[in-house]
């Protein structure tokens, strides 16, 4: 009986060997860096948009790739088409094929045709918040996430609305900063903060909140919450 679990033991290592080394290719890493054009190694953002070029996110600029050379667009102060920031934090592809790009002084869409940028305000003050993260829902609104609070954008109507935290209000938004937001499978909106993570209920228009508690191993592991996503499942 040893003998015969041994020698099963062997021919499985050797088909088990051969099999990964037939299928598995040589792994290789090809590195775009400053040198190759991109305007900063510190790299935040990535996203491909519908014609099929790469963009990057730095601290310097936002970078365009086609396979072979970068453009990058920067902030300029004397023109109010440019990028609002040179720090990008997120960029997003929407299902009309825009792209959005956040920075930390706001948000900005990226005109196709003429290579230029509008800057999206949605704070009456004319303050821009950095913005975190970028989710469209089944609606065609964008939800953005900023370090002051959560952003519903109707872009037909081309309004806003604001979610911030009111620790006087029940089922209000539970932290202004946001970290993360996932549009799960069923349309549902999930935002990541400094908080915890909140599910917002659309008939009553409040939150629901989970949030770590030390006396329940079932709870979040911390309040803070990074990202967000959903596995084939429907797990979050």
């Amino acid at each position: 009986m040893r003998f015969v679990l041994t020698l099963f033991s062997l021919l499985f290592y050797l088909f088990y060997g051969v099999s990964v080394s037939a299928i598995e290719p040589s792994v290789r890493f090809e590195r775009l860096t400053i040198e190759d054009g991109l305007s900063q190694n510190t790299v935040s953002a990535i996203e491909q948009d519908s014609q099929g070029f790469m963009w990057f996110g730095t601290s310097d600029g936002l970078n365009r790739y086609d396979g072979y050379q970068f453009k990058t667009f920067r902030h300029d102060p004397d023109d109010k088409n440019s990028l609002s920031s040179n720090i990008v934090s997120v960029i997003y592809t929407d299902s009309e094929n825009r792209l959005w790009i956040g920075t930390d002084k706001g948000l900005n869409r990226y005109d196709h045709n003429t290579e230029r940028f509008k800057r999206i305000n949605f704070h009456q003050s004319n303050a821009y918040s950095k913005v975190t993260a970028i989710a469209e829902d089944v609606s065609g609104r964008l939800w953005i996430g900023t370090h002051s609070g959560l952003i519903q954008y109707d872009i037909a109507e081309a309004k806003f609305q604001q979610f911030k935290h009111d620790p006087l209000k029940s089922g209000s938004f539970n932290h202004d900063k946001v970290l993360s937001i996932l549009i799960d499978s069923m349309g549902r909106l999930w935002v990541g903060t400094q908080g915890g993570l909140s599910h917002f209920e659309p008939n009553t228009g409040q939150f629901v909140h989970f949030r770590h508690s030390v006396t329940n191993s079932f709870s979040l592991s911390h309040d803070t919450v990074h990202c967000i996503t959903e596995d084939d499942k429907g797990r979050i």
